[in-house]
């Protein structure tokens, strides 16, 4: 039977020689292929079932939300300049890493579209026209996504900063003593981990995890104090670095360390006593001198008023 004209013939050509392959290939790995099911039913025997229940027993966050909100995040945040993500990673790893960097620059374009595209939306369904202050109003909301996240994050920046910058003399105390009891600087560090709870216990033991990892202490240390941004950290992690290039006794540069942070601190003290009467004058001349004139002023008012009136 003669081939139709329409019908191409190099392309029967290829797709029988592509079948011919095909077959001999199946045909010579069919031992293989039964060695690679064996495994793989024998491992899916074995993880098959708890997948499957936490498929089931797992909330619809964690089946369908989760995953479809970090594709989303990944494709926003994929848009962000190099620059802008590496201050973000900065930013995030002082705040102690509340969230991952795709999920943040995900948020703050959100935050930059959503509150302004939020605001029209607001004033269509209204019934109302786009002026000039409706216009003014777009240039705030702008603004404020574009900022709102960032003050957020500076937040929590500076009271992690200063919940470590509080317990860091308390910390080198106890690595002093650690010391002189005749522990290692990393047997030190590591009592700091397990017996002061939060952020600087957190920043230590990582800091040793490094250094099990091969990192050597100073740099350690210096990478833990670039990493917080606590100007007393990197004090700590100078004077280590210093105290082991000039083999000074590590016990003595941190206990001379340990009373310059406390002196420091109680000037600091000194200086907010100082700074309290000045914060006061504002609450006082808007808050309490109103109330203390309507309380003392009130009825001899009222006297007069109706003095006047008779």
């Amino acid at each position: 039977m003669a081939i139709p004209a329409f019908i191409p013939v190099p392309l029967l050509l290829g797709a029988a020689a592509f079948a011919a392959i095909a077959y001999l290939v199946l045909l010579f790995s069919g031992g293989r292929n039964d060695a690679l099911r064996d495994a793989v039913e024998t491992y899916a025997a074995e993880t098959d079932e708890p997948l499957r229940k936490d498929a089931i027993d797992g909330s619809f966050w964690d089946r369908i939300l989760g995953p479809v909100v970090g594709i989303l995040t990944g494709v926003l945040s994929s848009t962000a300049p190099q620059e802008i993500r590496g201050k973000a990673v900065e930013k995030l790893a002082m705040a102690g890493n509340p969230l991952d960097v795709s999920t943040f620059l995900a948020l703050k374009l959100i935050s930059f579209l959503g509150i302004p595209l939020a605001y029209v939306a607001a004033v269509l369904l209204s019934g109302q026209r786009l002026g000039l202050l409706q216009l003014g109003t777009i240039g705030v909301a702008i603004l404020v996504g574009r900022m709102l996240p960032d003050v957020l994050l500076g937040i929590v920046i500076g009271g992690r900063q200063k919940t470590i910058e509080r317990g860091i003399p308390d910390a080198v105390d106890l690595i002093v003593a650690c010391v002189e009891a005749g522990l290692s600087l990393d047997a030190a560090l590591m009592r700091v981990a397990e017996r002061m709870p939060g952020p600087l216990a957190d920043e230590v033991a990582r800091a040793l995890h490094e250094m099990r990892l091969g990192r050597q202490r100073r740099d350690a240390l210096k990478e833990m104090a670039t990493r917080t941004g606590v100007a007393s950290l990197r004090s700590l992690s100078q004077t280590v670095a210093h105290a082991e290039q000039m083999g000074v006794a590590i016990a003595d540069a941190l206990r001379v360390l340990a009373e310059d942070m406390r002196t420091k601190r109680r000037l600091k003290a000194q200086e907010m006593a100082q700074k309290a009467p000045l914060k006061m004058i504002p609450v006082i001349v808007f808050f309490i001198l109103p109330s203390l004139f309507v309380v003392i002023l009130g009825p001899a008012a009222i006297s007069v008023f109706r003095l006047f009136n008779s």
